[in-house]
């Protein structure tokens, strides 16, 4: 998708609360994200939660969210960071388990 689209889906989000434009944001980064997430956390259903929780958290920066500079690389590190966290609650659960 070109910057120029990108952009203004980022805008219609932020400063419009728009679906639609949420939504095609969503369909455009799902799969990439999922295959990003899934490299870290080795599984289906945790990468999907993973993503799930980044698609959330673009929706509920509102306003802010029009701040951002570059989506592409905040919604990337922001994947990151949040399957990094799901692995890291996940040892914790694993560790507990066990005792």
């Amino acid at each position: 998708m070109k910057s120029l689209s990108l952009k203004n889906l980022q805008h219609k989000i932020a400063h419009h609360r728009d679906q639609q434009a949420y939504k095609d944001l969503f369909f455009l980064f799902y799969q990439p994200l999922f295959r990003f997430a899934l490299g870290f956390v080795k599984e289906k259903f945790a990468a999907d939660e993973v993503v799930s929780d980044v698609m959330t958290k673009i929706w509920t920066l509102e306003n802010r969210l029009g701040q951002i500079d570059n989506l592409t690389v905040y919604m990337y590190r922001a994947t990151r960071n949040q399957s990094l966290n799901y692995i890291r609650n996940n040892r914790k659960h694993a560790a507990q388990s066990l005792d």
